[in-house]
């Protein structure tokens, strides 16, 4: 897990559990943030990917954000295979701007 990864569960963590962090606890993972941020000379390209793949993660668009995901489908051919089987594969697709996980 890169940085900027630890730095955004801490994040939702803090959000989610209030009562296991005092302000002590706060200004340590701001003071995390700050010094990966000067170190690491792609903190700005990581955390962006790091927020994209946690918005996908939640179920929202990485592109417009929209927050209702559907899944499309399509099929790979499995040619290693005898009778070269087909796979239904899924993945997220935003009907509001295209966005998809297809690779």
């Amino acid at each position: 897990m890169i940085p900027e990864e630890n730095i955004i569960e801490d994040i939702f963590d803090v959000r989610n559990n209030p009562e296991n962090y005092d302000n002590q606890d706060l200004l340590n993972i701001i003071s995390d943030m700050l010094d990966v941020a000067k170190r690491d000379k792609y903190f700005a390209n990581n955390l962006k990917t790091a927020i994209h793949n946690k918005r996908e993660e939640l179920g929202f668009c990485p592109a417009c954000g929209l927050d209702d995901l559907v899944p499309k489908y399509n099929y790979e051919t499995h040619t290693e295979l005898d009778g070269n089987p087909r796979e239904k594969m899924d993945y997220p697709y935003c009907p509001n701007c295209g966005w998809s996980s297809e690779e």
